[in-house]
């Protein structure tokens, strides 16, 4: 290793064990709250945003946040990148996944999710679809959270085991929920 790339590794361990680090994952955070209120907003029906629109905004705000948490996330104390990665949890990957499914369908059928021309099935499974992922985004911040409040009582070793079952179980309903969605707009989108 290069003396380089000590300093360089050192800066970045610097920066990443600041202060500032705890304000820099409630700014992403934050901002994967406004995606939610963003996509939200989209399915009560504002007529000038879409519900593909909205959704597509919503979710690459949300995707572009789970991404700088992971950067947030990484030991940069290691120079291999598999052993930069072992703090992030793998539930944010499967979140991640499950978003860039979610913004492709939007995608790929934009104009028909906008002009409404889906059988109402899709909207009530895309309203749950959302209703799912707020609750995701709600224990993946309260583990944050929990983790950064040094003597929390909640932190028994089990926690964050307990947590993460809970979150992949939910984020295995919401996949499933996405794939109905993805067979309706299979089978039942018709472009004009």
């Amino acid at each position: 290793m290069s003396k380089q790339q000590g300093e360089m590794g050192n800066l970045l361990t610097t920066f990443t064990q600041s202060p500032e680090l705890v304000l820099a994952d409630k700014f992403f955070i934050g901002l994967i709250f406004i995606g939610v209120i963003i996509k939200l907003l989209g399915s009560i029906g504002i007529e000038s945003l879409g519900q593909a629109t909205a959704s597509l905004w919503g979710y690459n705000v949300i995707l572009f946040s789970l991404i700088g948490i992971m950067i947030l996330k990484l030991d940069t104390s290691e120079y291999v990148f598999m052993k930069q990665i072992k703090d992030i949890p793998l539930y944010l990957f499967v979140l991640a996944i499950l978003i860039v499914w979610v913004i492709i369908l939007n995608v790929k059928f934009y104009k028909v999710i906008n002009e409404k021309s889906l059988p109402g099935e899709y909207y009530t499974w895309n309203n749950w679809s959302t209703y799912v992922l707020l609750a995701i985004i709600i224990i993946i911040t309260y583990i944050f959270y929990a983790k950064q409040i040094k003597k929390n009582p909640i932190l028994t070793p089990t926690f964050e085991s307990d947590t993460s079952t809970i979150l992949y179980f939910i984020l295995f309903i919401n996949f499933i929920i996405v794939g109905i969605q993805n067979t309706i707009l299979q089978n039942f989108a018709v472009e004009g």
